[in-house]
């Protein structure tokens, strides 16, 4: 079983019988699912495309007087790697995105390339982007017999809300303190959310 064409899989079929001494063959019948394959170049093999999913091969010898011997093997075949992704189109400047797959399977591998030169092999990454830029994020897509890519577009808009948070001079264990924030961003910051250990403040 090796990488098709148009998401398929190519899968050759050769008879590897062991004959008695004196024994040639003449006849090879191929089948799968019950539909005889067409002879290709070789009388004793073929080589055909199919789509992921349970499959049933039949091969059926015979030559001279002896009698036909068939053999019959089922193969079941994962489905051909989905490269589909999502992510939001636009993000914020050092704000965290998600990339999440459309279709996880599972012994699939993955590789992420973002566009600004990093990478990561989890199946659903978060990235930051430092810079405002537009980037093309790549992802390859890896099963055990074909790999599947797709990409997609991300704008980083710039991040105009800096500025310093001012912390007091001189605090008491138990005390209450005051923090304030100089933005020196454009536009002026006008709604704010303060976090202390990560959890919202009131207020």
């Amino acid at each position: 079983i090796a990488c098709g064409t148009n998401n398929n899989y190519s899968v050759t079929m050769t008879d590897e019988s062991l004959l008695a001494s004196g024994v040639t063959l003449d006849t090879y019948i191929f089948k799968l699912d019950g539909v005889e394959i067409p002879q290709g170049a070789y009388a004793n093999s073929r080589v055909i495309e199919i789509p992921g999913g349970v499959h049933t091969i039949t091969m059926t010898i015979s030559g001279g007087i002896h009698p036909p011997c068939t053999i019959e093997k089922t193969i079941d075949i994962p489905a051909f790697p989905n490269a589909a992704f999502t992510v939001a189109p636009t993000v914020c400047q050092e704000n965290s995105t998600v990339f999440e797959v459309v279709n996880h399977v599972a012994g699939q591998t993955y590789l992420w390339n973002f566009g600004d030169g990093t990478s990561n092999l989890q199946q659903n990454p978060e990235k930051e982007y430092d810079q405002a830029l537009f980037y093309q994020p790549e992802l390859y897509v890896t099963n055990a017999y074909c790999t599947a890519y797709s990409d997609g577009t991300v704008v980083v808009l710039a991040n105009k809300q800096a500025g310093d948070i001012n912390p007091p001079l001189i605090g008491c264990p138990g005390g209450s303190s005051s923090l304030s924030f100089s933005s020196s961003g454009n536009p002026t910051s006008t709604t704010y959310q303060w976090l202390l250990n990560n959890q919202p403040i009131p207020g």
